[in-house]
């Protein structure tokens, strides 16, 4: 469960990786990291212990890098934002 003052709140987001060419995004409950680059996970659920995660997220970060810089607070930020730069607004947005 999340808290408006949860520090892993402010962890979240979208990373540039320190390796080039992976863009990572960062979720927590349970931990995960997406390299949206590759489409690949690491996943704490998917581990029976923590020593098996730490072998997982070793092998992704050899892989994909460590997080970087922050550049978005979510994916769908990141979206918009490309978009207004790109046409000067989202195009084509209709409600669901």
């Amino acid at each position: 469960m999340n808290h408006k003052n949860d520090p892993d709140d402010n962890k979240q987001g979208v990373y540039l990786s320190d390796t080039g060419g992976h863009l990572l995004v960062l979720k927590m409950d349970p931990t995960r990291v997406i390299c949206v680059s590759c489409l690949e996970t690491c996943n704490r659920s998917e581990s029976k212990n923590n020593a098996q995660f730490a072998g997982a997220a070793a092998n992704f970060v050899d892989k994909h890098g460590a997080l970087g810089r922050k550049i978005a607070k979510n994916i769908n930020v990141l979206i918009k934002e490309y978009l207004v730069l790109k046409y000067g607004g989202i195009p084509h947005q209709g409600t669901h």
